[in-house]
């Protein structure tokens, strides 16, 4: 995990840009899922992840949880470049009632 200082000592696309580089060490979901950045401009960003049978359903296709972390870490890495400086995560989500 990074500390906060890196993102308030770089903007949002530095950051993942070193990601991709190498100079910052990946979060720890991308070693688990084998999830990596491979490009990042101004707001879009773009991840790669190998389609390893360990993410196979007994259907014979990739789990959709798989595929919503792969998802998930390429969204908020690209709000993190729109919302540079700003806090990008929602809370938690009120109950229904």
């Amino acid at each position: 995990m990074l500390a906060q200082e890196v993102f308030d000592q770089r903007g949002g696309l530095d950051v993942v840009r070193g990601l991709i580089d190498g100079a910052l060490p990946l979060p720890p979901a991308s070693y688990l899922l084998g999830a990596r950045p491979i490009a990042a401009e101004e707001g879009p960003c773009t991840f790669s992840m190998p389609a390893s049978p360990r993410f196979i359903s007994p259907l014979g296709s990739i789990e959709g949880g798989v595929i919503a972390c792969l998802a998930d870490l390429a969204l908020a890495s690209a709000s993190g470049l729109v919302l540079a400086g700003r806090r990008a995560h929602l809370g938690p989500a009120a109950p229904f009632g």
